[in-house]
């Protein structure tokens, strides 16, 4: 039971960590946008 609730535990522990970065890379490529887009003064957006 306990090693069973480690590996379900280690699981969720990685699948938060993943689905942080992830927000925090999308979140990363607004900021950049936004940053080119008001030190060209004019809009690039890639994809």
């Amino acid at each position: 039971m306990n090693e069973y609730w480690k590996s379900g535990c280690s699981k969720a522990i990685n699948f938060y960590i993943q689905q942080y970065l992830y927000m925090c890379k999308k979140k990363l490529v607004i900021l950049v946008k936004k940053y080119r887009r008001n030190k060209t003064g004019r809009s690039m957006d890639w994809g």
